[in-house]
């Protein structure tokens, strides 16, 4: 895993521990809520300034988290992002059209995304899924996920993920956590749970 990725789990992490949506950590921050969502997409790497005001921010709000260590990951993916600079010349995934699930409100929509990353995969065949997760999830398994609208299991979203070569998994596990708390929470408000 890379530090950028860490550094956005960081993030993440902390925003959830204390409730804050994205707008109300941009709004507490003065950090605009699109810059926030590529950070913690780990797409982009924010300075050290905007990194400190939003720590700062999380801190206030009563995260557990800690400036020493999210610098020094900061410190790190700043020389890591120095060294794929030699790698700008190839576009990465996002670039050539890898589908991510940033968009997805609902389960529904999180396997259309899931389905849209089939086809961006090269629509491999149940049975070569199965064979690329080296038996460990059966194609019935991989088909059933992907012809229901409801969140996959976790183990067996990460394999989904790995044999249709995705490169930065944690974008969609993140997305499969907000969407299965938001599930969890919506069925304690009905007393379904």
């Amino acid at each position: 895993m890379s530090d950028r990725v860490r550094l956005a789990g960081q993030l993440i992490e902390a925003r959830l521990s204390v409730s804050l949506s994205m707008r109300q950590f941009a709004e507490r921050s003065g950090v605009d809520s699109s810059s926030i969502s590529r950070f913690e997409d780990a797409q982009r790497l924010p300075s050290s300034e905007l990194l400190q005001a939003l720590v700062s921010t999380l801190q206030e709000a009563g995260a557990n988290i800690s400036w020493d260590l999210v610098h020094q990951i900061h410190n790190r993916a700043k020389s890591e992002q120095g060294k794929a600079l030699v790698n700008d010349m190839y576009p990465s995934r996002a670039e050539v059209g890898e589908t991510a699930p940033s968009e997805a409100r609902n389960a529904r929509e999180f396997v259309q995304a899931l389905r849209d990353l089939h086809i961006w995969a090269g629509k491999p065949s149940m049975r070569t899924l199965e064979a690329r997760a080296g038996g460990h999830v059966s194609k019935s398994t991989f088909h059933k996920m992907l012809n229901e609208d409801r969140l996959p299991r976790f183990d067996t979203l990460e394999a989904f993920l790995k044999v249709c070569g995705v490169q930065y998994p944690d974008m969609w596990t993140r997305k499969w956590r907000f969407l299965t708390r938001d599930q969890d929470v919506t069925a304690a408000r009905r007393g379904t749970v």
